[in-house]
């Protein structure tokens, strides 16, 4: 069994995604797989940040959200 994971700019566009795809539908045919994967390109910026203003009880977190 082979674990492959996966994120940021490996998943960033959908180009990428594809990649991603391909090298997963390769490997499943030698082995069998655990596939991870990771946020988007950003997203675990974003969610880092949208955490800390939720702490702090910070109305912005609204409009980061809503982005």
């Amino acid at each position: 069994m082979k674990i492959l994971k996966f994120g940021g700019t490996s998943v960033a566009n959908a180009q990428n995604i594809k990649l991603v795809l391909d090298i997963v539908n390769v490997k499943a045919k030698e082995d069998q797989l655990v596939v991870v994967v990771s946020a988007f390109s950003k997203v675990t910026d974003l969610l880092q940040l949208a955490s800390i203003k939720a702490a702090a009880n910070d109305k912005a977190i609204k409009k980061l959200l809503l982005k």
